[in-house]
């Protein structure tokens, strides 16, 4: 698993819940930065890797990515 913290503002959670169904359904966001990662784990993941962004409100945003040792 990586995990990457950041301590800014962070996204509000509407905003992020919109964002994410929007990647999940394959669209495009005003975040195209996600969208092409999302596209590129995609591509060499398929299914098989886990995405997840957790705002805290005012105290920055957690981006969980867990993907596989090896496909088989």
């Amino acid at each position: 698993m990586v995990r990457v913290l950041d301590n800014g503002a962070g996204i509000d959670r509407v905003y992020s819940r919109h964002n994410m169904m929007q990647l999940y359904k394959g669209k495009r966001t005003t975040n195209n930065g996600l969208f092409m990662i999302i596209s590129k784990l995609e591509i060499f993941f398929g299914d098989h890797f886990e995405f997840e962004i957790k705002p805290r409100d005012k105290e920055g945003t957690v981006v969980e990515l867990t993907i596989p040792k090896r496909i088989r």
